[in-house]
């Protein structure tokens, strides 16, 4: 059973080592609330919890004809599409304009890859979900614009939150204060 609530609450970090100290308590609490419940409200429903490109995957499957167990989505730090993400990290990275490079980085992955950067879109298919969606984001975000996260939440036609948190960073919305995040992140899921 354990191995289920795993695969079905994924909480993705970069590097579990230099998160490990904050890991280790809201996994707790999620162990612990899964417990008490018998594993049955975590294991047979399918929350999908995802932070930054793991959110954006799991929103780009969200217009997808999905099984019946997937009963929301929690995006934490999701971009748009990636034609605006790369957009928004040319510019506030590297101070160039989308032509040529981004132009012809599109090109090719179309060549290669079979799709555009343009295609990649996790608004269009967030517009075609018919699964409920809590959207989390850092007031702060330098990597993801915050501003992406309003657009998301306003194309999604079903039962929606928002939760910005000030002050955080790219993917930092969970240790500024876990208890509160996973209180919302429980809340979210208990009103389904």
């Amino acid at each position: 059973m354990l191995w289920g609530l795993l695969a079905h609450i994924n909480i993705r970090f970069s590097t579990a080592v230099t998160y490990w100290k904050f890991y280790r308590t809201p996994f707790m609490r999620l162990l612990w609330k899964s417990m008490r419940n018998g594993f049955k409200k975590y294991t047979i429903r399918s929350e999908w919890l995802r932070l930054s490109m793991g959110g954006v995957t799991v929103m780009m499957t969200s217009g997808e004809d999905l099984t019946e167990n997937v009963k929301a989505i929690i995006d934490d730090c999701g971009y748009t599409s990636v034609w605006d993400e790369f957009t928004d990290e040319a510019r506030y990275l590297f101070h160039i304009s989308q032509f040529p490079i981004l132009y012809t980085a599109s090109a090719i992955s179309k060549i290669r890859a079979g799709y555009s950067f343009q295609e990649a879109s996790a608004i269009e298919q967030v517009k075609k979900t018919n699964i409920p969606i809590f959207f989390i984001h850092g007031s702060e975000d330098n990597f993801v614009n915050t501003d992406m996260v309003y657009s998301l939440y306003e194309a999604c036609p079903t039962q929606k939150d928002l939760y910005v948190v000030e002050g955080a960073g790219h993917g930092q919305s969970l240790y500024l204060d876990p208890d509160l995040y996973f209180e919302k992140v429980f809340s979210f899921i208990d009103s389904l």
